[in-house]
């Protein structure tokens, strides 16, 4: 198995991922430039006739430099078969060594779960909340929990004030989405990586945006989602803290799971969820909102240290 490692993604890389059937948004040469645009990472295209795999090279920067050049982060791997797995993760290794790579560190997928073929990894358990699709929308409706059938009953007549977000859009987005994470103590994100997410995945059609607002305009909430193979991915959402008892967050989860699938996605993907989180923190207020509109499905990240970043972490014990 010839595996090639290119930078510019190759001409029929996302046609190909196609073909493999569990490939993930995180994959795509779409969102490859995201992350280029976002950060600066660089994409890392690994690819042969029966395996690929994308890594984003992160620069390390000041002092942490003299250790190596960076650390790369993989989006699941795809494979036509398992036993092509273990030649895969050589090269990658191979390639970050060559690089001064100090770190690897592979995600895992919901729908391809094997942590005991990824031999030197540390495996690191993940959630996500996922919800199946293919069925009648009152049959999709009822799956649903308790709160959510609630919520979106008593604001039925305000679901119908969704439409498709545009660029113009954009501002009111991250306005409410930094004042949101700025005030939990989360992480924000620069302004430019929503405005690649819009570029790369709404306009290039491998997503969409969707927007909530009141009857005099206000913004009340934004989601953005991707969709790629049979499965639709929760990129990112905003909201306007003082629309809450409009419950727009859950009706624009509710309407792209019914967008879904109508248009023949298998299943919506609501992101990660803290691992045992502790009852009454903010991630498990999280937690329980988000499984209100799917299961729990678990899976594994894979870390492996390589060169002094290894041996830093034996001194630290």
């Amino acid at each position: 198995m010839a595996i090639s490692i290119t930078e510019p993604a190759p001409e029929f890389w996302d046609e190909r991922l196609l073909k493999f059937g569990a490939a993930h948004i995180y994959s795509t040469k779409e969102y490859a430039r995201v992350m280029q645009k976002s950060f600066g990472f660089k994409p890392i295209f690994f690819c042969s006739n029966d395996s690929m795999l994308l890594g984003f090279e992160q620069p390390l920067k000041g002092v942490a430099s003299k250790l190596g050049t960076g650390f790369v982060a993989f989006a699941p791997p795809v494979i036509s078969n398992e036993s092509f797995l273990p030649e895969l993760l050589a090269a990658v290794e191979e390639e970050c060594r060559r690089r001064r790579i100090i770190s690897i560190t592979i995600w895992g997928s919901t729908v391809w779960n094997k942590p005991e073929l990824f031999n030197g990894f540390e495996s690191i358990k993940m959630q996500n909340v996922v919800a199946r699709l293919e069925m009648p929308e009152a049959d999709l409706f009822g799956s649903l929990g308790h709160a959510a059938r609630k919520n979106l009953t008593k604001c039925r007549a305000f679901s119908e004030a969704v439409s498709e977000g545009g660029k113009t859009d954009l501002g009111d987005y991250y306005l409410y989405y930094k004042k949101h994470h700025e005030s939990e103590g989360l992480e924000v994100y620069p302004k430019k990586f929503f405005d690649a997410l819009y570029e790369e995945i709404i306009e290039n059609k491998v997503g969409k945006f969707f927007v909530l607002r009141d009857s005099d305009g206000v913004f009340a909430a934004g989601l953005m989602v991707g969709s790629f193979g049979k499965s639709v991915y929760e990129l990112s959402i905003s909201s306007n803290w003082e629309k809450r008892s409009l419950f727009p967050n859950d009706i624009l989860k509710w309407h792209a799971m019914k967008w879904a699938n109508s248009n023949g996605f298998v299943q919506f993907d609501l992101s990660n969820i803290a691992v045992d989180a502790k009852e009454g923190s903010k991630k498990f207020n999280v937690n329980r909102f988000k499984k209100k509109f799917g299961k729990v499905v678990e899976y594994h990240a894979y870390k492996k240290r390589l060169g002094v970043a290894k041996i830093l972490s034996k001194l630290k014990k």
